[in-house]
């Protein structure tokens, strides 16, 4: 895509600076990391894996329920990670 097509994109979101499109922006690079420690597991899915995994799709809602919800997911994230290197 060039270059000057790029801030037309971003700048046609006007809540793209809101705290909820941060948290979004943010559980993508989360759910990149969470996808690169279970392939480096060679496809062995386990039911940590899939439940790991399956953590962004609990993160729903709005502002304060959004920003809790998404709290709740990292700290249970934690757990996980921590369970599926002790496996590992």
């Amino acid at each position: 895509m060039p270059h000057s097509i790029l801030p037309r994109i971003f700048s046609a979101d006007p809540f793209g600076y809101s705290r909820d499109r941060k948290i979004e922006r943010r559980m993508i690079v989360v759910f990149e990391e969470d996808l690169d420690l279970v392939e480096k597991h060679n496809g062995d899915l386990t039911p940590t894996h899939l439940e790991l995994l399956s953590l962004p799709q609990k993160v729903r809602g709005y502002g304060q329920v959004k920003e809790m919800a998404f709290e709740q997911m990292m700290l249970k994230r934690a757990e996980l990670r921590k369970a599926i290197k002790k496996e590992g």
